[in-house]
């Protein structure tokens, strides 16, 4: 039988998670308290969805939310190679959490019409809003109770700065886009929500040569094409189904 010590170790790594302490197999933890398999030096991020390998500062495979076709940062890179000041617990957003979030659930059932889509627009907790696919883009419009509260007092102290403002559609409502919307729409959604986590890090305030600066703009430029061609797509769509959905994300702005 062999006896566990009690002995407290400490471990130096590097930023990026490499560490020349050899490792105990009793304790599999390691840095940031991710899991590090023994035998391949591996870390296991997302409850396994990436494997991250610390000596070569990179992942194995590529974030599928950001895939080399549509361009911007790399998708092997860890933390957008910006270790000291970003952390990356799930291998597929090395920033901040999200302050905010509007999400787009669309889901639809076996009705009599077939264009028939129950959707749901929410800031937080805070409101929802289900309509018919036939109804006017304005009626997906909602009001947090922050701005509310601002309109129902004259004396209120108007805010700093407005909250981001994240997409999410469901895969199941991209589906049924057609192939060239698709990959924008996708491509469309990964950079401007990666856009707002870029500014909940004050990259403005950062020199203007640092890796995270430089990623910050390609991004946004990014982001700004695609959003371009979304326009044009739901300017000459005559899919109402395709006009409603689109209308909805080009209304959160960049």
């Amino acid at each position: 039988m062999t006896k566990l010590s009690d002995t407290n170790r400490n471990h130096t790594f590097t930023p990026y998670g490499h560490s020349k302490t050899p490792r105990n197999p009793t304790n599999s933890l390691q840095f940031h308290g991710e899991f590090l398999h023994s035998t391949v030096g591996l870390y296991f991020l997302g409850l396994g969805a990436r494997t991250y390998n610390p000596r070569i500062f990179r992942f194995h495979s590529s974030d599928s939310l950001s895939p080399f076709s549509l361009g911007g940062i790399n998708s092997y890179t860890y933390c957008l190679s910006d270790p000291i000041n970003l952390s990356d617990p799930t291998g597929r957003s090395p920033l901040l959490l999200r302050p905010k979030t509007i999400t787009l659930d669309t889901n639809w059932t076996l009705k009599s019409r077939p264009d028939y889509v129950q959707k749901q627009l929410r800031w937080g907790n805070s409101s929802a809003k289900i309509f018919n696919s036939d109804e006017s883009p304005a009626t997906l419009s909602t009001t947090p109770p922050s701005k509310q509260q601002l309109h129902e007092s004259s004396h209120s102290i108007l805010p700093s700065r407005r909250a981001p403002e994240y997409i999410n559609v469901a895969p199941q409502a991209i589906a049924r886009l057609p192939d060239s919307t698709r990959i924008s729409l996708r491509g469309y959604i990964r950079t401007a929500n990666q856009h707002n986590d870029f500014k909940a890090q004050n990259v403005r305030h950062l020199p203007s040569d640092s890796p995270i600066v430089k990623d910050f703009i390609q991004n946004f430029g990014e982001a700004r094409r695609l959003r371009t061609a979304l326009k044009e797509i739901y300017r000459t769509t005559f899919d109402e189904f395709e006009r409603n959905l689109l209308s909805t994300v080009l209304r959160v702005r960049l």
